[in-house]
């Protein structure tokens, strides 16, 4: 590991074991003048892409030692998420972690506005369609409207690297619509970068298309995972990065809220 791969990680470390909300404004007049108690991350992405795998990675990037506290699944097997739940990476940030979704599609959607803006689940399947699409977003619109509770302060869009059988034009509604709920658009993580499957030219097409979606922030990992968590200093620094732009993320979200109508955060 080079110096300079040290210092920085070091530094996120700080940065992160210091943070409370607002904080990474550098100018105190710039804060939100009623900040949360603490930061609230969610993750949302179909089932199998490593968004129980990417918390216990944060825990292990972020802390002393690796720890197996959300329960991981496989891409070839059922989520083992059957609920949201909360995991403290410091005191003051959270990452929530949700259930898988079968595709971006209609589930996903719905869950997502669950979480963000209080959009009911009424946990039944539904096709992905266009047309369900469109019915989703408007719900969130009206929702929006009616300015409820956010639960999320940053929203991470995790998605396999080795399932990009969709487009980011896909996500091109679902998109605008988290940036004008919170002011900021997702944060993108893509799992399994390492993996021997993945195609270079894939993940260059796709990178492409989320920068045309305006996603100034997308990082590519491997996750550590139970069966191989030994030290890796690139995989750390990518991960502190990630969960430090978050933080900066939900800082303007919540600095948004107090000068923007919409709904109230937590």
């Amino acid at each position: 590991m080079s110096h300079r791969m040290e210092k920085r990680i070091n530094e996120l470390r700080d940065a992160i074991s210091n943070y409370s909300p607002g904080s990474t404004f550098r100018i105190a007049r710039d804060r939100p003048t009623e900040p949360p108690i603490a930061l609230r991350i969610g993750l949302f992405g179909p089932t199998g892409v490593g968004k129980s795998a990417l918390i216990n990675s944060m825990n292990y990037a972020t802390g002393p030692m690796w720890e197996n506290r959300a329960p991981e699944g496989f891409a070839s097997e059922a989520s083992k998420t059957l609920a949201r739940n909360a995991f403290p990476m410091t005191e003051k940030i959270t990452m929530v972690d949700n259930r898988g979704m079968r595709s971006l599609g209609g589930p996903f959607m719905v869950e997502l506005g669950h979480q963000i803006a209080g959009v009911y689940n009424d946990e039944q399947s539904v096709e992905w369609d266009h047309g369900f699409l469109r019915r989703v977003v408007a719900g969130l619109e009206r929702t929006f409207r009616a300015k409820v509770d956010c639960e999320i302060h940053c929203a991470v869009l995790v998605i396999s690297a080795l399932n990009l059988s969709l487009r980011a034009t896909d996500l091109t509604e679902l998109i605008e619509q988290i940036k004008s709920m919170t002011g900021h658009p997702p944060i993108v993580i893509i799992t399994h970068r390492r993996h021997h499957e993945v195609r270079e030219e894939v993940i260059t097409a796709f990178r492409t298309g989320l920068q045309q979606q305006r996603i100034d922030y997308v990082y590519e990992l491997e996750n550590y995972t139970t069966d191989d968590h030994g030290y890796d200093a690139e995989k750390h620094l990518v991960l502190l990065e990630a969960l430090y732009q978050c933080a900066i993320v939900g800082d303007k979200v919540m600095k948004y809220k107090e000068s923007n109508q919409g709904c109230t955060i937590l």
